[in-house]
């Protein structure tokens, strides 16, 4: 029998953009960060029609931070691979490492931000980077709203429950209105 997966308990790390080489290798295309994980990780999730199909990984060959070729051990053959091009990636948040040495900023999209006195803001829809200060974008009734992220703002992190619990000056509301 096979098991659904729950794209719910899975994370979105990028797509797949074409293929590489003739054994059937897919060329990558992920959020920054990302490398670290898939180094340790023994399968991928590939959305094909709307499904999680999991595809077990024989190698990696990460180029930069961003990009890497993965041989997986079913995908052979260029014209196997080639059907997947387009693809969006998934991993199991249950296979990531979970400690805070490893923390990924980029794994908090989808979350959900809570202001602590407002409540419920929206999801974070992308993570920036300027020069290690963070900026999540959280859909807020319709619209982009940019927030920096840090411990200092952090009131509590629920990983299971996938919620952020911020307290940040409720005038960054007003001023992305």
């Amino acid at each position: 029998m096979r098991k659904i997966v729950d794209i719910n308990n899975c994370t979105e790390i990028g797509y797949v953009k074409k293929t590489h080489g003739v054994r059937g290798e897919l060329l990558l295309n992920f959020e920054d960060g990302i490398d670290v994980i898939l180094e340790d990780a023994e399968y991928l999730f590939l959305e094909v029609e709307g499904l999680l199909v999991p595809f077990f990984i024989e190698e990696t060959s990460i180029h930069n931070g961003v990009s890497g070729a993965i041989l997986f051990d079913t995908l052979n053959a260029k014209e196997k691979a080639t059907r997947f091009v387009g693809c969006k990636v998934f991993i199991d948040n249950g296979s990531m490492i979970h400690d805070s040495e490893f923390f990924n900023i980029q794994l908090i999209k989808g979350f959900t931000v809570s202001h602590v006195e407002k409540g419920v803001i929206g999801k974070v829809t992308a993570i920036d980077d300027f020069g290690g200060n963070f900026v999540i974008s959280v859909d807020y009734n319709g619209k982009e709203v940019l927030l920096p992220f840090n411990e200092e703002l952090l009131e509590e992190f629920d990983e299971e429950k996938k919620s952020i619990t911020m307290f940040f000056p409720e005038e960054l509301l007003i001023i992305n209105e």
